[in-house]
């Protein structure tokens, strides 16, 4: 059960990688991260290649190799803990994309409603309109009180400190 959750967390609309569900691949291919054409997906090296990108610190090998732990693809068995664990760095290192999965995975989790809202508002006031659209749906079907409204902005103003830090 925690592993379809896990799946609609991830699929849902803004993935960059064109095998995972929900990818918009009428984008140009200017849009396709520059790490599936430096990483290709069918050898040992490359997963080795990602993970080593993932664990330097690359906001986007972290996502992506989230994604792959998910759906367990390219030679790396799913691991849906993993993936989300990987997802949670990607966002925490400015990644837009991790950000929503993130806030969705929160969701999950009891109490942490205030944690999934910052994470969607953070992703809503980003950069890829895709995202912005998904996060701003996710932020409103949260239905937050106007209490928990200036904890979740709270705990948003928080992580941007931490994402503006961890970038530099």
């Amino acid at each position: 059960m925690r592993r379809l959750v896990l799946l609609a967390i991830f699929s849902t609309g803004c993935s960059r990688n064109s095998d995972v569900p929900g990818n918009d691949e009428s984008k140009p291919a200017a849009a396709v991260p520059m790490l599936e054409k430096a990483i290709p997906k069918d050898s040992a090296t490359s997963i080795e290649a990602l993970r080593a990108a993932a664990e330097s610190g690359g906001a986007e090998a972290q996502r992506e190799l989230a994604a792959r732990l998910l759906f367990g693809k390219d030679g790396i068995p799913a691991d849906p803990a993993e993936a989300v664990i990987w997802a949670r760095k990607a966002a925490n290192n400015g990644d837009e994309t991790a950000m929503l999965w993130t806030g969705r995975a929160a969701l999950n989790e009891p109490g942490d409603r205030i944690e999934a809202g910052a994470w969607f508002l953070i992703a809503k006031e980003g950069g890829d309109a895709v995202v912005r659209q998904d996060a701003a749906g996710e932020f409103d079907a949260l239905g937050l009180s106007n209490d928990e409204l200036a904890r979740v902005a709270a705990r948003a103003a928080e992580m941007k400190q931490r994402i503006s830090t961890t970038r530099k």
